[in-house]
């Protein structure tokens, strides 16, 4: 199904956002997340404190922004995969699908996770919006396999499996990179580690491959 263009506002809104996100991670990165303020990221992007509220609501949504785009976005990914397409290749497509749009973001994934190591606050966060993609991930499966997740177990413990499988390489590749571009280039292989974990498990789920 051909993606539809995208409109002039919503290329400006983009645009803005990603203006935003690049100048708080550079102040994170140089003066840690602690002493950034909004003001600071809004006037490094060179735009007003009410414009970055436009966008986001915290500097802690600036920080996690490509994991709560990844909830919203990973529910259509998969549903417009062939209904005849295999669950365990349809996930990893939706999730390639995701990366071109720069809805999964291997360089705040790699900051990220440097920041996290040093503040329980923001891994709780972290916390927090890894269970919303689970749970985002477990009803677009529920939905493929048209059982409810509220009493099948099966879709939510395979988001879980996935999601566990992928936080184990993230966690691997941001603690061995030396920079947000030799994560990238990790990354390019990272789908295919997971798939070598979660296959073996994926019938134990009661899920056909």
């Amino acid at each position: 199904m051909p993606t539809p263009p995208i409109g002039r506002r919503e290329r400006k809104r983009r645009e803005t956002r990603q203006t935003l996100v690049a100048a708080a991670l550079s102040l994170f990165d140089t003066r840690g997340y602690d002493d950034v303020t909004v003001v600071d990221i809004a006037e490094s992007a060179d735009l007003d404190a009410s414009t970055f509220f436009r966008h986001f609501g915290s500097k802690e949504a600036v920080l996690f922004t490509d994991m709560a785009d990844f909830a919203d976005g990973i529910g259509s990914a998969l549903d417009v995969r062939p209904a005849d397409e295999p669950l365990l290749e349809a996930i990893p497509c939706a999730m390639v699908e995701l990366g071109s749009r720069r809805l999964l973001d291997v360089e705040l994934e790699f900051l990220r996770g440097k920041l996290t190591e040093s503040s329980s606050a923001l891994r709780s966060l972290s916390s927090v919006y890894r269970e919303r993609m689970v749970d985002a991930l477990a009803n677009a499966i529920a939905r493929r396999l048209g059982t409810d997740p509220t009493t099948d177990p099966a879709p939510y413990l395979a988001a879980t499996v996935w999601a566990a499988s992928l936080d184990f390489y993230r966690r691997r590749i941001v603690a061995t990179a030396t920079s947000a571009e030799l994560a990238g280039t990790a990354s390019a292989e990272l789908l295919g580690d997971v798939l070598d974990i979660v296959r073996p498990i994926w019938p134990h789920l009661g899920l056909a491959e």
